[in-house]
């Protein structure tokens, strides 16, 4: 399970509740890569964004099937910083094709 500080815990935590379940859980982590490790190495189950680098590991994925609510994303960039135009071609293309891009702004 994800770290009491990582962004995705309190999500998980409201997931699991909702459904009434308790977790069992054996081991705290805060990257993606090192549940995914774990797992590999038959150290239990994790639940984790579908990322790309879960094709790297010998895993089985199981897709859950249950609507879970939508969880926010952010992007942050430091102020006042020369960003490349790959850059700004990423943060344009992010705020063009979010739903909620009203709330967004490229300084």
């Amino acid at each position: 399970m994800y770290s009491k500080r990582s962004g995705l815990r309190p999500y998980l935590d409201e997931v699991f509740k909702s459904v009434k379940i308790t977790p069992n859980i054996q081991c705290e982590i805060v990257e993606d890569t090192a549940a995914l490790g774990l797992v590999a190495i038959n150290y239990g189950i994790a639940l984790v964004p579908n990322i790309n680098i879960i094709k790297l590991y010998d895993l089985k994925v199981i897709n859950i099937e249950n609507k879970l609510e939508d969880r926010n994303i952010y992007m942050a960039t430091l102020k006042n910083r020369y960003l490349t135009p790959s850059v700004n071609k990423f943060i344009n293309f992010m705020i063009h094709n979010t739903f909620n891009n009203q709330e967004f702004e490229n300084e």
